[in-house]
């Protein structure tokens, strides 16, 4: 029986990455989804009077006199820690197969690239997350996914439609993704 060689373990290993954040994104989707719905779903509240869509209602979901559950503290907290996992994770795997002295140029290439790409996500994400937060928000995770989907999670008991418009323009602004591809939810 024949040894596999580096190429066929490069693939294999970069096949196997692609499985792993596969099952991670289900397992995310599905934790998070619970009973309210599919996530990215807009959650909305009736106070949508022109005060609020000027942003000056008076009471504004970021000024919340009652704390967020755990439930809600602890997902932001567990969903930013598998996300910093796993991208490790991938860097890790991928630095390996870019430092790979018998893989390809054209694989070397290709890690490298998918690297940069990650870390230019991971830099967005964290940016937009910054500047949900500089709004009053207690707290956002931002997941940029492929062809520049975006899902944004505020910790907000509820958003108006003129949360979700600054909170989409946003990220508009920052990623270039259409309104269509940016969805937009609240955990509390």
């Amino acid at each position: 029986m024949k040894a596999p060689d580096r190429k066929q373990i490069v693939a294999l290993s970069l096949v196997v990455m692609i499985l792993v954040a596969a099952v991670l994104q289900y397992t995310y989707k599905k934790v998070s989804q619970g009973d309210r719905g599919k996530i990215g779903e807009p959650a909305y509240v009736e106070n949508t009077d022109l005060e609020a869509l000027n942003g000056t209602d008076s009471q504004s979901v970021q000024d919340s006199s009652f704390p967020a559950s755990k439930e809600a503290n602890d997902f932001f907290a567990q969903a930013k820690l598998d996300r910093e996992m796993t991208r490790s994770e991938n860097e890790e795997r991928l630095k390996e197969i870019a430092n790979d002295s018998g893989a390809s140029q054209e694989i070397k290439k290709q890690a490298y690239e998918k690297m940069m790409e990650l870390v230019q996500k991971s830099e967005t994400e964290l940016l937009l997350e910054t500047l949900i937060k500089d709004r009053g928000y207690a707290d956002a995770i931002v997941l940029i996914g492929e062809g520049k989907t975006i899902d944004i999670i505020v910790k907000a008991p509820s958003l108006t439609k003129a949360d979700v418009a600054k909170i989409a323009d946003l990220a508009i602004r920052h990623t270039g993704s259409k309104m269509t591809d940016i969805h937009i939810t609240n955990k509390y």
